[in-house]
């Protein structure tokens, strides 16, 4: 007995010598030798965001777009930023406009920095009407202002200043504004992207929306964390359906044709997707567990073989869960036409956003064995996006944005982050081995309400560091 005891106590010294080992050899992934950015100081900026907010650049589901908001925001454009207009190439397609700004070496591949000019009808009760640009106690209110007219705007403020100055990239740069990205971006970033790849153009990295600062959002780690998404999650929808012999209600079999589906989608959601700690998520605990304190610090450093302990209190909430896992959400069901008829077909959408690595056989195979019921036919539906490749964060490019953000937001923590939604950048996956997705808004986590909701703002500091941003990761290419 005295033999065993000793037998697991080293073995308990081992393990927590091998998890303060792992611990106190991180390795600070932050970037280096930072000073700090002097901000933007051309407060006219702010008139001309909140001018460009009152454009009703609308994209409506199964509705036709408003040609002539886009087009009288397109003349705003060439009146607020003439330098633009007048130096860089510009080209019409559709509504969407695309700009090239030529670089000093033309061997090296361009980059592409991208936002789109639409934005989701207004939802919900406003302080401040959503289209009206209202700068109020050191916010400018408006649709648009985070999602993602407020990006387009302050990319185009960083362009005109740095042509005042002269400044010329050392390697092209191209803008891609689309005008139907919430709707998917087919007849605008899709047709683009086609376009670029028939000129032979490989782009050394993409910048578009999505990650922001967020602050609490990590345990253990006080400041905000700036999120730059190096991946994205993909998107399919599966339909399950049943064909019964149907017959009159007061003498049902034991399951009906919705009993058995109602089965198969119980079953699914008891059994979701295994966790994985792995790419984009994997790379956010590496860069985030050195700037943690204790006791988590000790739980990230081992993340891997702390991986029950982590995904248990990840799976506690919706975003978190959705980052480790491929995600199921049933959004349609469809049975019966009678109170007292049996339904002769039932039909169910599975609606699933996939993490990268795992494909449509994986996914249509473990539905399959889930459900455990060859009654149910699955059909995979039309509109599928692939999950994303993971992009570099070890090259020079990654090195920029993220030094950019450090040099504008010396209190975040910058780290790589797997992003649940989709982008218009899926469009240029073809042509660019790096995408990166991220935003300059400084957020708390309330705020992230606001995009697609009511009362979408940007503080007037904030926007100022958005076009500081935007203007050191031009000059640094």
């Amino acid at each position: 007995m005295r033999t065993f005891a000793i037998i697991v106590l080293l073995l308990v010294l081992v393990v927590v010598a091998v998890l303060l080992f792992n611990t106190f050899t991180l390795k600070n992934l932050q970037p280096k030798n930072i000073q700090q950015a002097r901000l933007f100081s051309d407060t006219s900026a702010l008139n001309r965001l909140s001018k460009g907010l009152q454009f009703q650049t609308i994209s409506h589901e199964n509705e036709q777009l408003d040609t002539a908001a886009f087009l009288e925001f397109h003349r705003f454009l060439e009146q607020s930023y003439p330098l633009v207009h007048s130096k860089l190439k510009k080209e019409n397609h559709g509504l969407s406009l695309l700009f090239h700004w030529e670089g000093q070496d033309k061997q090296l591949d361009p980059v592409l920095l991208m936002a789109h000019q639409d934005v989701v009808p207004p939802a919900g009760e406003w302080e401040k009407e959503a289209f009206s640009g209202e700068i109020h106690n050191g916010y400018v209110y408006g649709r648009g202002t985070l999602d993602d007219k407020g990006a387009l705007l302050a990319i185009l403020e960083a362009v005109e200043s740095l042509l005042k100055e002269n400044f010329q990239p050392k390697r092209s740069i191209y803008f891609a504004f689309g005008h139907d990205e919430e709707l998917g971006g087919n007849d605008g970033n899709q047709k683009m992207a086609e376009l670029l790849k028939s000129r032979g153009i490989m782009f050394d990295f993409v910048l578009d929306e999505g990650g922001t600062i967020i602050h609490n959002i990590m345990p253990g780690l006080k400041a905000p964390v700036a999120v730059i998404g190096i991946a994205e999650k993909g998107y399919v929808s599966i339909e399950l359906s049943i064909a019964t012999d149907g017959g009159h209600s007061s003498m049902p079999p034991p399951k009906t044709a919705i009993g058995l589906l109602s089965d198969a989608i119980a079953e699914l959601q008891k059994h979701p997707f295994p966790a994985k700690i792995s790419g984009a998520t994997e790379q956010m605990f590496r860069f985030t567990a050195p700037e943690m304190s204790f006791p988590m610090k000790i739980v990230f450093a081992n993340y891997k073989l702390l991986k029950p302990v982590i995904t248990s209190q990840m799976k506690k909430t919706e975003s978190t869960n959705a980052s480790i896992r491929t995600t199921m959400a049933p959004t349609i069901f469809d049975a019966g036409t009678k109170e007292n008829v049996l339904p002769m077909k039932a039909r169910a959408v599975i609606n699933l956003r996939t993490l990268p690595g795992d494909t449509l056989p994986y996914i249509l195979d473990y539905i399959s064995k889930t459900i455990n019921n060859p009654a149910i036919k699955l059909r995979v539906l039309p509109d599928q996006i692939e999950a994303s490749e993971v992009s570099d964060t070890q090259n020079e490019a990654f090195r920029d944005i993220s030094q950019s953000v450090a040099e504008v937001f010396p209190h975040a923590v910058v780290s790589p982050y797997l992003m649940l939604a989709t982008t218009d950048s899926k469009h240029y996956r073809h042509i660019s081995k790096n995408i990166y997705r991220f935003n300059p808004w400084d957020l708390q986590k309330e705020d992230l309400k606001r995009i697609h909701g009511n009362n979408e703002r940007i503080s007037t500091k904030n926007y100022m560091e958005a076009i500081t941003f935007y203007r050191l990761v031009l000059e640094k290419n």
